[in-house]
């Protein structure tokens, strides 16, 4: 069963990368005070890079001052599962379109060169692998490798 992960105002990155590597991230934005985000917290991990706010958490919590993006994605995968690929901005589970399914005006060059899109029914957001795809696949095959060389043994 699949755990809530949170992750703070200072995350934000890492927070949008979870979500597309399939790890359901809710992420509290700047506006909300300390206070207001662990009244939030129902269960789960908490990612911080604040020590304060990751000792006042009511629910466990993961430092995040000294780890670099793979360490982080492994950790969330650990510790919260890992799921379908999660819009970036709304969390919500995409749907895979095929290219001839897709309804939304596309530019020429993404018709012509993009065959399967991913819809966002929340937000109604299309996704499609575009140039930034391969750095991101990079990364989740690290972490993907990082899992399974070292399973998930030393999660915290």
């Amino acid at each position: 069963m699949a755990v809530k992960c949170y992750a703070d105002a200072m995350l934000g990155k890492f927070a949008r990368l979870a979500r597309v590597y399939g790890i359901d991230m809710e992420y509290f934005p700047s506006t909300l005070s300390d206070n207001e985000i662990l009244g939030m917290l129902k269960g789960g991990i908490l990612f911080t890079s604040d020590q304060e706010l990751c000792q006042r958490s009511p629910v466990g919590c993961v430092y995040t001052a000294q780890l670099d993006m793979v360490e982080l994605l492994y950790r969330a995968a650990c510790l919260c599962g890992k799921g379908p690929s999660r819009c970036a901005y709304c969390n919500k589970e995409l749907y895979i379109l095929p290219g001839e399914s897709a309804f939304f005006p596309l530019p020429p060059k993404v018709k012509a060169y993009h065959q399967d899109f991913f819809y966002c029914p929340q937000c109604k957001k299309l996704y499609w692998k575009g140039s930034h795809w391969a750095r991101m696949l990079k990364l989740f095959k690290e972490v993907d490798s990082k899992l399974e060389s070292e399973g998930c043994h030393n999660r915290g």
